[in-house]
């Protein structure tokens, strides 16, 4: 189920030409221009994808890139593969979710990205901790550990899911 406030957010509007030339991006690459300089490669879906450019774009992260994975099944393996071979320095590839991590897509994505990265990257996943409820029960608990979330995606300590 979408989130109302994504339907209502003019930058998930699509426009007419995207209906009409026929075709569907199961993954939505940045649009950075130098890729070289890219150290980090956030993998994302849904509402949180805006959340966090939001973020990156206000404290100006210039060596992060943000890849939106809008098609769970069938998985693309090829598609995910090129994408990330693409960021040539980019030794992180984290994915994000705003679920807990008992819930969402980290359970299903977390063998098929792992076996997606080069030799070089490792696979990291920022959420909230596991737990019994989809959602803290208040705005302002949520909007803390949204805001975690969001922080921790950028942060440089983390660790690794998969040593």
């Amino acid at each position: 189920m979408t989130p109302k406030s994504l339907l209502r957010m003019p930058e998930a509007k699509s426009k007419k030409f995207e209906f009409t030339k026929g075709m569907f991006d199961v993954i939505i690459d940045d649009e950075v221009k130098d890729k070289d300089s890219i150290n980090r490669i956030i993998v994302t879906s849904g509402k949180v994808y805006y959340d966090l450019l939001k973020y990156k774009n206000e404290k100006n992260i210039k060596d992060t890139a943000i890849v939106r994975l809008e098609q769970y099944y069938p998985y693309h393996t090829e598609i995910m593969q090129e994408v990330l071979k693409s960021y040539k320095k980019a030794d992180e590839v984290v994915w994000v979710q705003e679920e807990p991590r008992n819930m969402g897509a980290w359970n299903f994505l977390a063998i098929l990205l792992n076996d997606d990265l080069t030799n070089h990257q490792k696979l990291y996943c920022v959420c909230p901790p596991a737990s019994a409820s989809p959602a803290a029960g208040s705005l302002s608990k949520f909007n803390e550990k949204h805001n975690e979330v969001l922080r921790n995606a950028f942060s440089k300590d983390i660790v690794p899911v998969f040593n």
